[in-house]
Parts: C-alpha cells; structure tokens; sequence
C-alpha cells in the first residue's frame, strides 16, 4: 500500500498536465465534429446550417439558418471549457476572386461569429476563418479550412 501511494505522489503532477492536454484535445475534437455535423445536416435537410460560436457567452452551437424554419428542434449548444480560450482568426485570402452574396463568416456586434454551410455541405466561397484554442500552459490547436476548403481540419500549432 505504501508503494503506492509513493509512485502516486511522485506520478501525480504528470497526470495533471496529462488531463489538461485532453480538455484541450477533446474541446477542439467536439468542435471539429460540430462542423461534420452542419455539413451532413445541410446536406440531408437541403438547407444551410449555421455554427456560431458567443465569445461572450463561452458558447457554441448550431442551427438551422433562421430564414428558412421558424424553428430548429434540432439545434444544439456547448459551453467552453473553462481553462481554455478560443481565438477566431480571419485567414488569409484565396487565389480566386468570387461575388458570393453569403460570407463565410459573419462577426456580430455581439461578440457571436456565425459560420455558414450552404445546402451542398461546403463553405460559401470567400474567407473561412481559423477557430484557435489555447489551452492553460498556451499549448494550442487551430481548426483550419482544409486544402481543398470542403471541410475543417485540427492543425497543431505546438510541438508535443
């Protein structure tokens, strides 16, 4: 029983940064998840999705976009992990010029970023922001538009 508790004692301070880590993983995995969702959604439902994020607030979620049901029964809604903090970088322009009416992203007066998935599960054309966690030792994970810009991928920002 004393082995034990020794190799406790001695492995604990491990353990904690083992835990944070995952907070961090698991926050940017949900998120990423999220964005599947609204794809697939928008995708079977013919309608476009919306993923906000309430900096304010320390939300997100996603709904159907408000002009087309009155109502979303399926909407859904997460907090922020307390410990970590989320950062929404605009990213930088792509090679083609488009006139796409709908942006990717809308920033609100009220601290809420809304991201649009259109009926064919992609991005309007334009500039898709990157979605930053930080986690408490500023370790960091960004969700990043993919190369082909179809779809959001995790890119780790710092070594391991």
């Amino acid at each position: 029983m004393a082995i034990l508790i020794i190799v406790l004692a001695v492995s604990s301070p491990s353990l904690a940064n083992f835990f944070r880590g995952r907070t961090l993983d698991s926050e940017a995995r949900r998120f990423l998840s999220l964005t599947h969702h609204a794809q697939s959604r928008a995708v079977s439902e013919g309608i476009p999705m919306q993923l906000w994020i309430d900096d304010r607030a320390r939300t997100y979620g996603l709904q159907a976009d408000p002009g087309y049901t009155p109502d979303d029964p399926k909407a859904i809604q997460f907090e922020i992990a307390p410990d970590l903090q989320l950062e929404i970088t605009a990213s930088a322009p792509t090679a083609t010029r488009t006139t796409s009416p709908t942006p990717a992203a809308n920033n609100n007066n009220n601290g809420t970023t809304t991201l649009r998935f259109q009926p064919d599960g992609a991005l309007p054309p334009g500039n898709a922001p990157s979605i930053r966690f930080r986690g408490a030792d500023d370790t960091t994970l960004t969700l990043a538009p993919g190369r082909n810009r179809l779809n959001y991928e995790i890119q780790s920002d710092t070594p391991r």
